[in-house]
């Protein structure tokens, strides 16, 4: 049987990105160490380059990275209930991934895939002292990612330390 294909998308500080690379078994990942430079909303993701990035950097082939993947795993530093800005800025970079054309979807009005795809994802953000209301507005946020993305959220942990995260086992 042929192993699933797997992303990894994680801010954690250099030299953990092996440990969760093998724990995550993925086989790729986008490390944002460092935040990646911004979506700049210019569309040229849509218009002039479809798919992919016009900016010239690491991230340009988010939207093709996410088409391939059939489990994605999230790991995040937890801020405001949300994922932390450098990971934020890795997934706006993926945008790509979507076509700039509108559905409804639930009631609601999001973009096209542009892939005949969907992929299961994983959270985990971490972080000391989580509050209720930030595990309620990041599992908010998970599943308008998943709306949005035309991805199964398969779910949405957390934990103080990641290596506390049971996911990858």
């Amino acid at each position: 049987m042929e192993e699933k294909k797997r992303f990894l998308i994680h801010d954690l500080p250099s030299g953990r990105e092996e440990m969760l690379k093998k724990f995550a078994k993925a086989d790729q990942a986008a490390v944002a160490q460092q935040t990646p430079l911004f979506c700049t909303g210019c569309f040229g993701c849509w218009l002039k380059t479809p798919g992919r990035c016009v900016l010239p950097d690491s991230y340009q082939s988010m939207g093709k990275r996410l088409s391939e993947a059939e489990e994605v795993y999230i790991v995040s530093r937890l801020d405001w209930g949300g994922p932390s800005p450098a990971v934020k800025a890795v997934l706006d970079r993926s945008i790509g991934y979507l076509h700039p054309d509108f559905a409804i979807v639930g009631g609601e009005m999001h973009h096209q895939p542009r892939y005949d795809h969907r992929f299961r994802v994983h959270f985990c953000f971490y972080g000391p002292d989580i509050t209720e209301e930030e595990r309620s507005c990041a599992k908010a946020w998970a599943a308008s990612y998943g709306i949005n993305f035309y991805a199964d959220v398969a779910e949405v942990s957390f934990v103080s330390e990641v290596e506390q995260w049971e996911g990858w086992r």
